[in-house]
């Protein structure tokens, strides 16, 4: 959560002087910190082979990737819920992943969350389509 948080932070658009309630979550020393280039980009490149090396990655995990905003997370993002979008027993995992996906306007992610709305079972589906709609995507 810490990463997630800290990585959002670096595009976050706050008043000086505002944290955005970082302090209360995370307290006041590690709400100080301030990610540079090297270290966001260490941090991506860590959770990036986290995701791909586990056999079912944490969903916090993702979320974090979600959290940077950075289009670099696309693809380990469209891979992981394409990995889990028929497997029941993680929802939860694919569920993350859609939801981290739905932000970028890039056409891998919006091919995913196509898939998603097609192929996926219970929320990921729903949100798939629910999103698709909203963005006037289908005709649906």
């Amino acid at each position: 959560m810490a990463l997630g948080l800290l990585l959002e932070a670096r595009h976050a658009r706050r008043p000086a002087g505002d944290d955005g309630g970082l302090a209360e979550l995370l307290g006041y020393e590690l709400a100080a910190v301030s990610l540079s280039d090297e270290d966001a980009y260490a941090a991506l490149a860590g959770l990036e082979t986290y995701v791909r090396s586990q056999p079912v990655p944490d969903s916090g995990a993702l979320w974090a990737l979600g959290k940077s905003a950075n289009p670099r997370v696309v693809p380990v993002l469209t891979e992981t819920l394409s990995r889990f979008l028929h497997e029941p027993e993680h929802q939860v995992v694919a569920e993350q992943a859609l939801t981290s996906l739905l932000p970028f306007d890039e056409l891998h992610a919006r091919e995913a969350v196509r898939q998603a709305a097609r192929e996926g079972q219970g929320n990921v589906q729903e949100d798939a389509l629910a999103f698709l709609r909203v963005q006037g995507l289908t005709e649906k």
